[in-house]
């Protein structure tokens, strides 16, 4: 399998479609033999802090995003053959993740976020490109940290993956496990004979011997065929950029304002020009066509604050209510998508919200947001 294009940096979802330098697949057969991996407990491999820790929902894992530091696709066949993140959670052995760096991936990551977290006793996983004559030919990974994330809880470990599996592999834990995002990272691998092009076939969570379902992965593959195809040729970036005005604002800074159909919006800050531009921060927001004291009042307690914010919001037209998580987070503009990168102790968490233009309107993981005027929107911050 050649290296046809490098994503440099972190790569999104994309929709994976065959084998690596595989042009006909045909569905392989799901087994129920599962075996057990081995957890590697050296010093210097094995992390762990299961502080602040919570028992979550064990019915159901419902996936916001999926990123990788890495993905492949094959330019020379214009995008037909991708091997996307998400394809780690379509429980189809047909389709996998690769990365694609040069070398064999080792620090190569693999972030699944939910939008609530989830508990989990175990994890199965099928390493390689189980496809056929794909497995033997790539790299598989031999050695596989996990890291686990929801809140303050963070549990980190290396886990010893057996070779010549082309099917479920087991990692099991003493305690039930609680994650709202967990990352995959490549420490080892086993060389494939053909390639060094190192794969992640699929991954499941269980509870009590119960696989629990992902729900949205469909939607999240759909939403990205088409911003992957434009990866091969796009002028996003410039786009983009260019709907970054400076707002009426205390910071006096560029913005993207955008209005979902609901009122519920993004509310996005930009600093720099050319190649120094940076996205900054990206919150939840409110867009208020409304700019009435009492409709200011169900967001401010303050009397005197509300008719002041209602005087200067009805002086431009718009109000925008911006909800401050304080969460301390940093931003990196991608190719069709902005990251979203955090740390949590030792454990630094990468998640993307997938952008798409169409016209005038901006579509953020899939939901159409309209752009508000930011010299007529007046933005005020609220916990």
């Amino acid at each position: 399998m050649k290296k046809l294009l490098k994503l440099a940096g972190i790569a999104m979802i994309l929709v994976g479609l065959t084998s690596c330098g595989e042009d006909d697949k045909k569905p392989s057969e799901k087994k129920t033999q599962v075996k057990a991996v081995t957890q590697d407990a050296s010093a210097d491999s094995v992390e762990e802090d299961t502080g602040a820790w919570f028992m979550a929902q064990t019915e159901k894992a419902p996936v916001m995003s999926v990123s990788a530091s890495s993905e492949l696709v094959e330019t020379k066949f214009a995008g037909k053959f991708l091997y996307s993140p998400a394809n780690i959670l379509d429980g189809d052995f047909n389709n996998t993740w690769c990365e694609s760096v040069d070398g064999d991936g080792i620090g190569e990551t693999i972030t699944v976020e939910f939008s609530e977290p989830v508990s989990f006793d175990e994890i199965q996983l099928v390493n390689g490109f189980a496809a056929k004559d794909s497995w033997e030919i790539n790299n598989r990974i031999k050695v596989l940290e996990i890291s686990q994330v929801a809140g303050e809880h963070i549990q980190c470990k290396e886990y010893t993956l057996e070779d010549g599996i082309k099917d479920w592999q087991s990692i099991k834990f003493e305690h039930a496990q609680t994650a709202q995002t967990i990352k995959f990272k490549i420490v080892d691998v086993y060389k494939g004979t053909q390639y060094e092009d190192t794969c992640l076939d699929d991954v499941r969570l269980l509870y009590r011997g119960k696989v629990i379902p992902f729900v949205g992965v469909e939607k999240i593959k759909q939403i990205q065929e088409e911003i992957s195809r434009n990866m091969l040729n796009s002028d996003f970036d410039v786009k983009f950029k260019s709907l970054f005005k400076p707002a009426y604002n205390p910071e006096g800074q560029k913005c993207l304002i955008l209005k979902a159909e609901d009122g519920s919006g993004t509310y996005i800050t930009a600093a720099g020009e050319g190649s120094s531009f940076k996205v900054t921060g990206m919150y939840d927001c409110v867009v208020l066509s409304d700019c009435s004291v009492n409709k200011v009042s169900s967001y401010i307690d303050d009397k005197n604050t509300a008719e002041q914010i209602s005087q200067e919001a009805s002086a431009l037209g718009t109000l925008v209510f911006v909800r401050d998580d304080f969460a301390s987070k940093s931003y990196e503009l991608g190719n069709c998508k902005i990251y979203v990168k955090a740390r949590v102790s030792y454990v630094d968490t990468v998640t993307s919200r997938l952008i798409r233009l169409d016209g005038d309107n901006v579509i953020i993981n899939g939901v159409n947001h309209v752009v508000i005027p930011a010299e007529s929107a007046c933005v005020k911050f609220i916990a």
